[in-house]
């Protein structure tokens, strides 16, 4: 007599959850103007958190609750603080991204200036174009779960 031994096989598929967006505001120009067509990967923080100067779309937690595309610039736990002299993560300055508009916080027309500590799962994001960009300068915090996933541009 013989047995048969039958063994399950299980295949296990994780597709990567991507949706295209088109670019409306100048609030990442240079690096993205309004035309351009971003893809969001919607699972690309499901085992990673974001890194800093990665740009990200995010759905805000308060009025007017629509998507934005921004750029991570401090993350949890940090020490962010924005004044003339620019930005800085812990008290040491930082240098924004070559794409980004160079020290573009001292030339803003209405002065910037911050002071704040990220929390766990806080993170703070800011426009490449300061001057057309509503970001956490203005809406505060965002947490991860209002992160939509990682933008690349097409």
């Amino acid at each position: 007599m013989r047995t048969l031994l039958f063994i399950p096989l299980f295949v296990v598929t994780v597709f990567a959850s991507e949706t295209t967006f088109l670019v409306k505001s100048r609030s990442m120009t240079p690096f993205l103007t309004p035309g351009d067509v971003v893809t969001i990967e919607e699972n690309a923080y499901a085992e990673v958190s974001p890194a800093r100067f990665e740009i990200v779309a995010l759905k805000l937690e308060h009025p007017p609750f629509d998507r934005r595309i921004l750029r991570v610039v401090g993350l949890p736990g940090e020490h962010v603080e924005i004044t003339e002299a620019g930005i800085q993560i812990n008290k040491k300055p930082i240098k924004l991204p070559s794409q980004s508009v160079g020290s573009y916080y001292v030339e803003l027309k209405v002065p910037t200036f911050l002071d704040i500590k990220l929390q766990e799962n806080e993170y703070y994001v800011l426009g490449d174009n300061p001057d057309h960009s509503f970001d956490s300068r203005f809406f505060g915090k965002t947490t991860q779960t209002s992160i939509l996933g990682k933008v690349t541009k097409e």
